[in-house]
Formats: structure tokens, C-alpha cells, sequence
């Protein structure tokens, strides 16, 4: 298991980012019997939502993939194993549409047995994206995946790396929305085992873990995603 030595937070601007026509799906019953879905992501249920060149922002190429059955997710998990890489990786959560949406990103900065990486997470709201809040982390040891796990409860946001709490945050512009991932400048996302988790109304207070509706997927690049309609 990977120990963190030490943190420092930092704090950076944004951009802005335009909208798009969202279309979204219910995504469990409440109380239903946990049902569990293998999903390769180039499957079935992921879209790409690039932002076209006419909408503010566009220079900056952002892609959503999102899983699109978890358009209406509240509480849920994100997991996911990363390949360690110099191109980092970002994820979304609570994505109503390209114009509004919480993300997080992890690359490394300064690679070696002890590597450095930074962990960052940054808002679009309304289409405008809010100032970055940037973690940076000194790893014990080189490991060459992480296994990255994202909570979302509520208002609380919380991210695990290699099962250790890493970051937390709270924010109460969004409430519900889809999980899935971001790509820039054209460089696609490497990810393998992606397990998403979906809690009923008030699961995460009650302890009622019963009822899940859990997707697998298997190990897959984005880039063979189709776009969105």
C-alpha cells in the first residue's frame, strides 16, 4: 500500500465552458435488489460529449465520456484503477450537462522511487468553471497503478487513493448527475476496472449497503467511446 509523506494545498483560476441539452435516465429504484452490469467502455451506455468549437471555452478541447444509465445518480461511488502515466487522469461526477459538473484530475509531477503527484478539483457551474483546488502529494514508493476511489454523499465529496483518504470537500450547487471521465487536448483516458456504486435515498446515513445497483467494467481505453448524439 502506497503512504502518503506529505500534502500541500495550492490554488489555481479556470475558464469557462458552455452547455449542452442533457438527456437523462433513471438510474435504480429505491429498495430494489442489487444488480450488478459488465460494461467495457466502449460499450454500450458511454457517450462523449465534446464541446463544440462555437461554445465558449473550446480551446481548451474538454470531452465528457459519461456512463449514461448514472445520469441521475445522487449518492454513489466511483473506482477505478489508473495505469500510472505521465498524462494524468480526470473523472466527473454529478454531471448534469457540459456546462455544469464537479471533476478531479491526478497526474504526476515529478516522477521516482518516491514520486510527486498532484490531485486537483474544479466546478462548472452554470457553464462558468470555478478556481482549481490543487493537492500536492509525495508518494512513499513508485507504485504502478492507483486504485482510486470517489464518494459522493450529500454535499461531501471525498477521494481515496489506494484506499487512503486523500482529499475532501463539500459543495451544494449540484445534487445529482452522471459519473464518467474528462479528456483534453485530444489524449484519450486510460483506465481499467471501473466499478461504479449506486446508494438509495438516504443509504449512506442508514447503512442499508443491500441495496446497490453496481456497474463493472473491464479493463478499456475512452478512446473507443462513440459520441454523444
Amino acid at each position: 500500500m502506497v503512504s502518503l509523506v506529505s500534502a500541500q494545498s495550492i490554488a489555481h483560476g479556470g475558464g469557462t465552458h458552455g452547455a449542452i441539452d442533457s438527456t437523462l435516465e433513471a438510474y435504480a429504484t429505491p429498495g430494489a435488489a442489487p444488480t450488478e452490469v459488465d460494461t467495457a467502455m466502449g460499450a454500450g451506455g458511454w457517450v462523449r460529449d465534446p464541446v463544440a468549437r462555437t461554445e465558449p471555452g473550446y480551446k481548451q478541447l474538454r470531452q465528457l465520456v459519461l456512463y449514461r444509465p448514472s445520469m441521475n445518480a445522487k449518492d454513489c461511488r466511483l473506482e477505478f484503477t489508473w495505469p500510472v502515466g505521465t498524462l494524468g487522469v480526470g473523472w466527473v461526477f454529478r454531471a448534469k450537462d457540459r456546462g455544469n459538473y464537479y471533476a478531479m484530475r491526478i497526474k504526476v509531477v515529478k516522477p521516482g522511487p518516491s514520486p510527486t503527484m498532484s490531485v486537483e478539483h474544479f466546478t462548472v457551474y452554470h457553464g462558468v468553471e470555478g478556481g482549481h483546488s490543487e493537492k500536492v502529494l509525495v508518494f512513499s514508493r513508485n507504485e504502478p497503478a492507483l486504485r482510486i476511489r470517489m464518494e459522493v454523499a450529500g454535499p461531501a465529496y471525498t477521494l481515496y487513493l489506494q484506499g487512503n483518504a486523500t482529499e475532501y470537500w463539500n459543495d451544494t450547487r449540484l445534487s445529482a448527475g452522471g459519473l464518467g471521465f474528462f479528456e483534453e487536448r485530444n489524449q484519450g483516458v486510460e483506465v481499467q476496472s471501473v466499478r461504479m456504486l449506486f446508494y438509495p435515498t438516504n443509504a449512506l446515513e442508514l447503512g442499508r449497503r443491500s441495496n446497490l445497483l453496481v456497474f463493472n467494467s473491464s479493463p478499456a481505453s475512452a478512446s473507443a467511446v462513440q459520441g454523444g448524439a
